[in-house]
């Protein structure tokens, strides 16, 4: 008895499941031969995807003094304004994508000395170009890397003539910005791309001893859609559809059914942890378009990306990361002299 009502009851609601999920396709094919006439369905489609791939790195170069040897400081540290020389910052810019296009774009690098006053906002703004626009025409790709010198010492001389000049204690910040505006045209693609970005270094100017931050565009993907719209001819066609979905729909369900979840899972956990990563460490890590030659170096595999940022920690060496397989095997590397330290990520 109880054998009995066991399958039973697993064939009742089976029986239910089927007969809701039959429901539910009746009731659309119902729908579509009621509105079969001029209905416009809308397909949005993929044509290009891209992402904003960019980094600052700088150097601290100290005045020479009988208190540090090293006067040459890196990205990341803590400063002390009376000892500084200049500032030397490298600004680079990829975008990166696999589609083809034709790329027209300019850049330009600006200082821009801002001084605000307690509450009441900026009082005062000054712009000084490093780097006047550079023209890029009817280029494949789009790759930027210009090195700037940050005259520090000039920019607090004229911070302290204009506080003379007011009597006002002011809160002053230098902002080394660089503009970038980029157009791009793709041959299976009508909408051009367009992107004004900027990236930004932030200098306090008016306190003894500060820490530099940066501004960077997300590396989000970005995508460039197409949306079609698709209308019936007549009822009849639309009435053949309904039927035809019904019919073809029952025997797909139940062939895939089983496969159901394991097409579930849409994204890998390989782009997931790589994308986090990137996210969440992107003023740490460097990506690069390959893989660097590792051949005459002392290779010294890491168990885990927490144990690579503890070695990053400990000689203040920047992280690279490549794909040695896209969107299936990647590298995050730290290259230290004679010796790097590599771990693996897999798409397992």
């Amino acid at each position: 008895m109880k054998k009995n009502k066991k399958r039973v009851t697993k064939k009742a609601v089976r029986q239910v499941f089927f007969i809701a999920m039959f429901t539910v396709i009746m009731t659309i094919a119902i729908l579509m031969i009621f509105n079969s006439f001029n209905i416009k369905l809308e397909e949005e489609t993929v044509l290009v995807q891209y992402r904003n791939v960019s980094n600052i790195d700088y150097n601290v170069n100290y005045k020479a003094n009988n208190v540090y040897n090293d006067t040459s400081l890196s990205k990341g540290g803590t400063y002390i304004s009376d000892l500084i020389d200049n500032i030397e910052a490298n600004f680079s810019y990829d975008l990166n994508t696999r589609n083809k296009g034709t790329y027209n774009y300019t850049y330009r690098i600006v200082a821009e000395l801002s001084s605000n006053y307690q509450s009441s906002g900026e009082v005062w703004h000054k712009d000084f170009i490093l780097v006047d626009n550079i023209i890029h025409e009817n280029e494949d790709n789009v790759n930027i890397s210009e090195i700037v010198n940050i005259n520090y010492p000039q920019y607090i001389e004229e911070i302290n003539n204009y506080q003379k000049t007011v009597n006002l204690d002011i809160d002053t910040n230098l902002a080394i910005k660089m503009y970038i505006d980029i157009n791009g045209s793709f041959a299976d693609c009508e909408e051009p791309l367009t992107e004004h970005l900027v990236l930004q270094l932030d200098i306090p100017a008016t306190q003894e001893v500060f820490n530099i931050s940066e501004q960077l565009p997300s590396i989000k993907s970005n995508f460039i859609t197409k949306v079609e719209q698709h209308g019936m001819v007549t009822n009849i066609y639309y009435f053949i559809s309904g039927a035809l979905l019904l019919v073809v729909s029952v025997i797909v369900i139940i062939t895939q059914f089983k496969d159901f979840f394991s097409y579930g899972r849409i994204t890998s956990n390989y782009i997931k942890k790589v994308s986090k990563y990137l996210s969440d460490y992107d003023n740490l890590i460097i990506e690069l378009k390959k893989i660097p030659d590792l051949s005459n170096l002392n290779i010294i595999e890491v168990r885990s990306f927490s144990e690579l940022l503890d070695v990053r920690k400990n000689i203040q060496a920047p992280i690279t990361f490549a794909e040695r397989i896209p969107l299936e095997e990647g590298w995050f590397m730290i290259i230290d002299n004679n010796q790097v330290y590599r771990y693996i990520l897999k798409d397992n």
